[in-house]
């Protein structure tokens, strides 16, 4: 008779680990450097930020790693565009479309699968709303 391992349930969870990625699918990171702006709500300060994404993500599923965020982040919105020159953000005619945005390594990082519709690698860049919750 095989005996079921017990697991534990410990209130310091270690996440779930690296990413798994889909064989083809791209991987394309930003950090998250310096303060644009914040809005106040109630005591609880929310940070935005926009950037490039590196190197520019191809056609199709994408999984884009952000840095650099705050110890302990619990709060994050991110919306992923076009990226025009002078860091700005460009509705053109590229499709993106976000699946998963998921905060881990304590809100220090953030993983966002999104799929790009385009023929191309196109410059592309997230707009960031984040906060300790």
């Amino acid at each position: 008779m095989a005996t079921k391992k017990k697991t534990s349930s410990s209130k310091s969870a270690k996440g779930s680990g690296a990413t798994q990625f889909t064989a083809g699918e791209g991987q394309v990171s930003l950090k998250v450097s310096g303060v644009s702006g914040g809005v106040g709500a109630g005591g609880a300060a929310l940070t935005t930020f926009f950037g490039r994404m590196s190197p520019d993500p191809a056609p199709g599923w994408n999984t884009l790693t952000i840095i650099g965020l705050p110890l302990n982040t619990r709060v994050i919105t991110v919306w992923v565009t076009e990226w025009v020159a002078g860091n700005f953000s460009h509705a053109g005619a590229a499709w993106y479309s976000t699946d998963s945005v998921q905060l881990y390594n304590q809100g220090r990082n953030c993983r966002v699968r999104f799929y790009l519709n385009w023929g191309s690698r196109l410059p592309s860049g997230a707009m960031l709303i984040y906060g300790p919750g």
